[in-house]
């Protein structure tokens, strides 16, 4: 299928990945990370059948595959983008609790202007067209008890009974989280009486971030204490270094705030890893690719039905391998940040990349470890085709 743009060829695409690709390299969906298996089949045949498509005709042409909705807060949109069902519930709840406070601050400090806004208001219904009396009326029923009658007589049998009953779990959570606030209130002073040790055993850190926090945390400032984190840890993405600046332990030790610390990490590492440096995530298989050609290298192993492990540790080493086949001993590197690169002209942040690379290939050379890494995608996929 030819893509074109002004009746000029943009670029031949041939299958669902490559397909994928373009829509992520020319951003055409902001939310988009992949298309799920059901629609692949279906792409395909449509990819086959297509000739040409003009660029502006490719949105569209898409949407009618997917027939996907237009709001970002509807499952099937997210679901139609690639997202995982966890990722698009937590996703959706945060945007509304952010709406939500948004909305609530809006109407304390300026109540006029929301008057019409919430139907528990008189005013919004009357914007609505009913008068005055009829306004009074649907308030008043609005604001009645909320039975499960009358969630029946709304919405039907199924669907009445399940809003009722959410709506009841809501309530009487809501009333254990009052019934708990005096007990909150009194295990804080408690808590500060206790030990470091105490305090970090008492987080939700994995036992190995425990132990690097206990290490570095006592007698140190903030300074050194991210230093040794560096030095600690593989840093590779955004969430290897969020836990700590998110700590409201490490926040209260060294009094300071989030912002504080993450700016200790980054004036360290040079460079912003929220910025996704790696590359754009995919998710796969239930596993968070950090670009979209690991991603393509995890769909060749794959198809080809090599089992293999993603990013886990080097034997008795902090540094971390892409890929690790066991039944081949065999490990994986691709260092795409440097894909396509003049090794000339290189900036700061890749030749401090590339210093890694050279460490951690020297490391798995001394350590007689089987290796097969390149910094070109094409390349290690074919040296990659001869081994298996």
């Amino acid at each position: 299928m030819d893509i074109t743009f002004k009746k000029k060829l943009l670029t031949k695409i041939n299958s669902v990945y490559e397909l994928e690709n373009f829509i992520k390299e020319k951003s055409i969906y902001k939310f988009f990370k992949k298309f799920h298996l059901k629609y692949h089949n279906e792409i395909n045949q449509k990819i086959n059948d297509t000739k040409g498509l003009p660029y502006k005709q490719l949105k569209p042409w898409i949407k009618s595959i997917l027939q996907y909705p237009e709001t970002i807060y509807n499952y099937n949109f997210l679901y139609s983008m690639g997202w995982e069902d966890l990722e698009i519930k937590s996703f959706i709840i945060e945007k509304q609790k952010h709406n939500s406070s948004i909305l609530s601050k809006n109407k304390f400090y300026d109540p006029e202007k929301y008057y019409d806004k919430t139907t528990s208001r008189i005013e919004y219904w009357i914007k609505k067209g009913y008068s005055n009396d009829e306004a009074k009326k649907l308030l008043s029923e609005r604001q009645s008890t909320f039975s499960l009658k009358k969630c029946i007589e709304k919405y039907g049998e199924v669907d009445g009974v399940k809003k009722f009953e959410d709506r009841q779990n809501k309530w009487i959570s809501s009333l254990k989280i009052k019934e708990n606030y005096l007990e909150i209130q009194k295990t804080k002073n408690s808590y500060k009486e206790k030990t470091i040790v105490e305090k970090i055993n008492q987080t939700t850190f994995t036992d190995k971030t425990k132990e690097i926090i206990l290490n570095y945390l006592t007698g140190n400032t903030l300074d050194e204490f991210t230093n040794k984190i560096i030095k600690s840890i593989d840093i590779k993405r955004y969430s290897d270094i969020q836990p700590f600046f998110n700590s409201k332990l490490i926040q209260n030790h060294f009094g300071v705030t989030s912002k504080e610390i993450k700016n200790s990490f980054y004036e360290k590492i040079f460079y912003n890893l929220k910025k996704q440096t790696y590359g754009v995530p995919v998710y796969h298989n239930g596993i968070r690719f950090k670009s979209i050609k690991e991603y393509q290298i995890a769909i060749f192993l794959d198809s080809n039905g090599i089992i293999y492990i993603y990013e886990k540790n080097y034997p008795n080493s902090n540094f971390k391998f892409d890929f690790y086949i066991p039944k081949l001993d065999l490990y994986i590197e691709y260092y795409g940040m440097l894909d396509g690169k003049n090794i000339e002209k290189l900036n700061s942040i890749q030749m401090d990349y590339k210093n890694k690379i050279e460490v951690k290939n020297l490391y798995c050379e001394k350590n007689n470890l089987y290796l097969i890494q390149d910094v070109n995608y094409n390349s290690l996929i074919n040296k990659l085709k001869k081994i298996i």
